[in-house]
C-alpha cells in the first residue's frame, strides 16, 4: 500500500495510532516476502479464497497478542508484499 497506513484512518486514539505506527514499523521490513523467509516465517498454506499467503513465524506464535511482533503475515497472490 503506498504511503502511509496512518494516513488512511480518522477518529482513533492517540494510543491505538501509536499501536498501529509500531505494527506498521514492525511490519516495513516484510514488505519483501524474501526477509520474512529469511527471519523464519513459512508459508502455511491456508487456502482461502480472495485471500492471499499466510506466513507464520512459529516461535511468535503464543496467547499474547503483540502488535510490534506479527506472528503471521498475509500477502497478496502476486507475492509481491
Amino acid at each position: 500500500m503506498p504511503g502511509n497506513v496512518l494516513d488512511k484512518y480518522s477518529g482513533l486514539s492517540q494510543q491505538t495510532m501509536q499501536e498501529l505506527k509500531a505494527a506498521q514499523t514492525a511490519t516495513e521490513r516484510y514488505k519483501n516476502i524474501q526477509n520474512a523467509i529469511a527471519d523464519g516465517y513459512a508459508d502455511i498454506e491456508v487456502v482461502v479464497e480472495h485471500m492471499g499467503f499466510h506466513y507464520m513465524k512459529a516461535s511468535l506464535t503464543d496467547t499474547v497478542f503483540e502488535y510490534s511482533k506479527p506472528e503471521i503475515l498475509v500477502y497478496n497472490k502476486n507475492h509481491e508484499g
